[in-house]
């Protein structure tokens, strides 16, 4: 039997970051346009190092970020995951669109 019930899992986004600060506003102003509005969701943000203003462009969104040393984008991806309220998950770019 099929469940046609509506599932409400919450879609963590974790979105690694170095001196993303000319692409990252635009990655986040299109999750929060274009994704279904009936999606649950966050945004995590994982500063890896950067020394521009990635936080300031990520915090005015209202979006959390968490600032690690320099590492591989690998670490910065495991280190979002440790963050995470969802139970699903999916890792962006900072210079995607979606």
């Amino acid at each position: 039997m099929i469940n046609t019930q509506k599932r409400h899992e919450l879609l963590s986004i974790i979105i690694p970051t170095y001196n993303e600060e000319k692409d990252i506003g635009n990655l986040l102003f299109s999750i929060r346009n274009h994704l279904n509005k009936d999606l649950k969701f966050e945004i995590i943000v994982i500063n890896n190092g950067s020394t521009d203003n990635t936080n300031k462009v990520v915090e005015s969104f209202g979006v959390p970020v968490y600032n690690i040393k320099k590492s591989f984008i690998s670490s910065a991806r495991n280190h979002g995951v440790t963050q995470t309220k969802g139970e699903l998950l999916a890792f962006l770019d900072a210079d995607t669109v979606i």
